[in-house]
C-alpha cells in the first residue's frame, strides 16, 4: 500500500504552551501565603477539612467543595484541621475562550463572575459527577494514551462548565458593599474603559493616597500594578485570536499607542506579543496555512462529486490559485488532484465497507466518469482492487 503523508488531519492547527493542562493530586498540611496566579485553578476537596481566604473572605473546606479560581481571587490556605487531600486543575483561560464559549442571555455572565461564591458545597450526586471527571483526567494524565491531550482538554471543558452552572445556579444576588477587595476585582476585571483611581476613592469615600495604600497592604500590588496585570492578561487572551490586530488591541485596553503596549507588554511578559503568539500559541503564518487547508478539505467534500479543480477551490477560498498549490505542497507535501484522489479513494473504501453498493455505483457516486480509472486508482493507493477491499474487510 502506498504510503502518504498524514494531510488529512489537522493536529498542528493549535500548538503551544498555553493549551497545557495541569492536573495533580496534592496533600495540604499547612497555612500557605497569599497566591496571585495567572492560570484558572480548580480544585475539588476529596479528604480533610480547614478553611481557604479568598479576597479576604474565608470559607469552610470539607469533602465535597469545588473551588474555581480566577485571576482576580488571591487565596491562601489557612487553619488546616486535618490534612486536605485535593484535586488541582490549572488552565489558561485563553484556551478556552479560543475554543469558544455557550452564549447566555442579558447579564448572566456578568452575574457568573460577580455574584456567584468560588467555593461550592456539592451535593451527593454532583460529587459523584466530579470525582468521576476528576479520575479520568488523572488517569489520562498518567497514561498518556492516544489522544490523551485531545481529551484532556475536553474533559477539563467539562469540568468547568460544571462548575459555571453549579455556581449560577448557587448564585447570590444581593449586592455586597464597597471594600478593598471588591474594587482590587473590578480593577482586575475592566477590559475597555477603566474606573480611575479617584473614582474608586469617592465610592469609599477615602483620598485616592489612602486607597492606593489599602490596595498595597491588602494584595501586594498598587492600582496602577493591577490594572497592568489586568491590561496584560487580557492581551494574552485577545492574541489567540490572529483577526485582532496590535492596534486593535492596544486601543481596546486603553494604551496610548501601540509602541507603549509593546515596551509595557514586554516588561511584564519578558517578550514581546508577537513574539508570546508564536511560541505559546502558534505561528501565525502555520495558523492561515491551517485554516485555509481545512477550509479547502470541507469544500473538497462538499463538492466531491464534481469536477475539481484547483483555480475553483482557490476562487471559493478567497485565494489565489498559486497560493494554494505552494501550501499543499509545502504541507502535505503532494499535488491539488493527489490530494483529491486520495480523498475520493478513502471516501471509496468507506462506502465499500458501509453499504451493499455495486462497485460500479461507488465509483459514480464519487464522480468517476471511468470504472476502469477507478479501479486502478483505487489498487494504486490501497494495495487491492475495490472487490478485493471489500470481500476482505
Amino acid at each position: 500500500m502506498k504510503s502518504y503523508q498524514d494531510w488529512f488531519n489537522g493536529a498542528d492547527y493549535h500548538r503551544g504552551s498555553e493549551q497545557k493542562v495541569e492536573i495533580e493530586s496534592m496533600m495540604i498540611t499547612k497555612e500557605g501565603k497569599l497566591q496571585q496566579h495567572e492560570r484558572v485553578e480548580m480544585y475539588y476537596v476529596q479528604e480533610g477539612s480547614g478553611e481557604i481566604e479568598i479576597n479576604g473572605k474565608t470559607y469552610s473546606l470539607s469533602p465535597g467543595s469545588f473551588l474555581c479560581l480566577y485571576i482576580h481571587h488571591f487565596y491562601r490556605f489557612k487553619r488546616i484541621e486535618t490534612p486536605l487531600h485535593v484535586i488541582r486543575v490549572r488552565f489558561y483561560l485563553g484556551l478556552f475562550m479560543f475554543m469558544g464559549f455557550e452564549q447566555h442571555k442579558g447579564d448572566e455572565n456578568e452575574q457568573l463572575v460577580y455574584h456567584t461564591q468560588p467555593v461550592q458545597t456539592l451535593e451527593k450526586e454532583e460529587q459523584v459527577w466530579v470525582m468521576q471527571l476528576m479520575n479520568q483526567l488523572l488517569c489520562e494524565t498518567k497514561e498518556q494514551r492516544f489522544c490523551s491531550e485531545n481529551i484532556i482538554i475536553y474533559l477539563t471543558m467539562q469540568l468547568h462548565s460544571l462548575y459555571c452552572r453549579f455556581a449560577f445556579e448557587r448564585r447570590q444576588m444581593q449586592e455586597d458593599a464597597w471594600d478593598v477587595w471588591k474594587v482590587i476585582v473590578k480593577i482586575l476585571l475592566e477590559t475597555g474603559d477603566r474606573t480611575s483611581l479617584r473614582d474608586y476613592a469617592a465610592l469609599l469615600q477615602l483620598n485616592e493616597r489612602t486607597l492606593n495604600q489599602q490596595i498595597k497592604k491588602t494584595c501586594g500590588y498598587t492600582f496602577l500594578q493591577l490594572q497592568t496585570i489586568s491590561k496584560i492578561s487580557t492581551a494574552c487572551s485577545l492574541l489567540h485570536f490572529p483577526d485582532l490586530n496590535l492596534g486593535y488591541i492596544s486601543d481596546y485596553l486603553g494604551f496610548n499607542n501601540v509602541q507603549d503596549f509593546y515596551r509595557v507588554f514586554q516588561r511584564v511578559m519578558h517578550q514581546t506579543p508577537r513574539t508570546f503568539q508564536q511560541q505559546q500559541i502558534c505561528d501565525q503564518k502555520i495558523r492561515f496555512a491551517r485554516e485555509k487547508l481545512i477550509a479547502c478539505m470541507q469544500y473538497l467534500y462538499l463538492h466531491i462529486q464534481e469536477p475539481l479543480q484547483i483555480e475553483t477551490a482557490a476562487s471559493a477560498l478567497g485565494m489565489k490559485a498559486a497560493t494554494l498549490k505552494q501550501l499543499i505542497q509545502q504541507y502535505y507535501h503532494c499535488t491539488f488532484h493527489q490530494m483529491v484522489k486520495m480523498l475520493k479513494i478513502k471516501l471509496a473504501a468507506a462506502l465499500l465497507c458501509a453499504d451493499s453498493r455495486s462497485v460500479t455505483e461507488v465509483a459514480a457516486a464519487l464522480g468517476y466518469g471511468s470504472l476502469v480509472t477507478f479501479q486502478r486508482q483505487f489498487k494504486e493507493i490501497m494495495g487491492q482492487t475495490p472487490t478485493e477491499y471489500r470481500l476482505e474487510k
